[in-house]
This record gives C-alpha cells, sequence and structure tokens, in this order.
C-alpha cells in the first residue's frame, strides 16, 4: 500500500512538474507563503493536476455516423489516442444511437483483434458493474497447423468472415453471437484500408441501453481488446547463493535450479467517462 501512494504522489501526479511550471507564480503570492492557506493551496493544486483523465466525464460531440468503416463525418483523425490499445477514437451519439471509431495502424494491435475481438462496454453504474457488451469481430479459431505467411491476407480473410457479433448483458436479447444484419439496431462493421490502418466502427442505440438523448446519467465506457490467454509456461531461474541458504536453513536441500510460472498476457483496455450530447435543435 505504501509503495502505491508514493508512486501516485512522486510518478503519477509528478509533483515537480507542476511545482517548477509555477514556481513564479507561487512566490509571488506573499499573503499566501507565510500562512497555512499556500501549503493548502498546493496540496489542492495538485490533487487537481493529479485527476486522471478517465475520472473525469466529457460530453460526447453531437454526430450521426454511417456503420461503414469509412470514417468521413470524424473528420480528418479521431482526436483521442489510448498508449495502451494504440486505438485512435472517438464516441458520439445522436437522438437514436451512439457510436464509437476506432482506428490502429498497429500491427501487433490488428493481429489482436482479429484473434479476440474489441469489446464496447457501457454502463451508467460505474466500473465492472452490470452493463452491455458488443464485441467484434467475433474470433474465428485457426488451425492449429495453418501458417501466417501474409498478414495482411489474414486480417482481410477475418473480415471477410466477421459474420457475427457476441452481445452480452442486453435486455430482450439473448447471451451470444447474433448476425451482423441484425433487427436489434447494433451495427459493427470494419475494414483494412489503403494506408494500412485497421478502422471500426459501432453503433448501439440509445433505447437498449436504457437510455434517451435527454438523459443525463454519467456513462462509464470501457473499450477493451480481447487478448486470448495463452497457457502458462515455465522458465528456468537460480537462485542466489543467500536464498539457497535460507532455503537449507528451513531443512530444503532441493536443487538449486527452480521452475517459475511466467504470467500469460493481459488484456489491453482503458476506462472513460462520457455524457451524452445534448439534442441538435433543427433551424
Amino acid at each position: 500500500m505504501g509503495g502505491r501512494i508514493l508512486r501516485f504522489l512522486f510518478i503519477d501526479i509528478k509533483p515537480w512538474r507542476f511545482l517548477a511550471s509555477n514556481y513564479v507564480t507561487l512566490l509571488n503570492m506573499k499573503n499566501l507563503r507565510s500562512s497555512g492557506l499556500f501549503i493548502t493551496l498546493i496540496i489542492i493544486a495538485l490533487a487537481v493536476h493529479g485527476q486522471k483523465k478517465s475520472d473525469i466525464a466529457t460530453r460526447n460531440p453531437w454526430l450521426t455516423a454511417v456503420v461503414d468503416a469509412k470514417q468521413k463525418e470524424w473528420g480528418d483523425s479521431l482526436p483521442n489516442f489510448d498508449s495502451d490499445t494504440k486505438f485512435r477514437y472517438q464516441i458520439s451519439n445522436d437522438k437514436d444511437n451512439i457510436y464509437l471509431a476506432i482506428a490502429t495502424s498497429d500491427k501487433q494491435r490488428i493481429q489482436n483483434i482479429i484473434s479476440g475481438g474489441i469489446s464496447f462496454f457501457i454502463t451508467t453504474e460505474g466500473k465492472k458493474k452490470d452493463g452491455q457488451t458488443v464485441i467484434f469481430p467475433v474470433a474465428i479459431p485457426r488451425k492449429a497447423n495453418q501458417k501466417i505467411t501474409n498478414p495482411e491476407q489474414l486480417v482481410r480473410q477475418s473480415l471477410a468472415s466477421a459474420k457475427a457479433i457476441q452481445v452480452i448483458g442486453f435486455k430482450e436479447i439473448l447471451d451470444g453471437n447474433i448476425s451482423v444484419n441484425n433487427d436489434y439496431g447494433i451495427k459493427t462493421t470494419a475494414l483494412l484500408n489503403s494506408d494500412g490502418y485497421y478502422v471500426y466502427e459501432a453503433a448501439i442505440p440509445l433505447n437498449r441501453l436504457n437510455l434517451t438523448s435527454n438523459s443525463s446519467q454519467e456513462l462509464s465506457i470501457n473499450i477493451r481488446l480481447n487478448i486470448p490467454d495463452r497457457p502458462p509456461h515455465y522458465s528456468r531461474v537460480y537462485e542466489s547463493p543467500y536464498e539457497m541458504q535460507r532455503r537449507r536453513r528451513q531443512g530444503d536441500y532441493g536443487a538449486q535450479q527452480s521452475r517459475t510460472v511466467v504470467s500469460t498476457t493481459q488484456p489491453a483496455g482503458f476506462w472513460i467517462k462520457r455524457t451524452l450530447a445534448a439534442p441538435v435543435l433543427a433551424k
């Protein structure tokens, strides 16, 4: 616990960067420098400076997207970037749907997408609470002896065979796979464009989320790569002389060489908080 607190104070919020950039201003505040208010002000400023962006709800833009993975409605580039998934992304809504657009050119992340799909999770109940999830593309297992000679061809084959959407947590829709041409209003598509970007778009009807365009609830949204777990593997490690002596004092005279489990790959993803865009009134 102590290590986490120190990491937060000295790594995550980077207080020295804030103080360095505001040092002159703070010194000029003579009336505050001699009182406890000066210290209080610094503490408050550091706390605000250190607040994570994912904990601050921002309002969606009002935008109606055509789910065709061409992203013409979104402008020249998507404004948000996540360094973990290597996704550029944007979320919007209109009176009927909430939309998600993603683009990435990272080859490893594209392979992750076709192996496990992208999860688009929305809830009004906070992180790790019940909500609704759309997963696309639904992975089709490769044959054990299938060799990847052309990764781009494999991506295009995956896109051509992506005929299902996995849904979880929707009322009146059974958990499982539905067709991409479904009657529920849930839409997803993806393509690999000429610039090497994997482009993804999705739309979920607001009424499937128990929302309307006038809803003011704060939405917790999770966008995640479903990286398939690999079986645990083992590596050989060797003890230090100190560890060997400690073990032998305890009556353990086993071999110096031992095995340790190497952890499996963890999913990559991020949380954001959003509120719906207010309806745009027709002029």
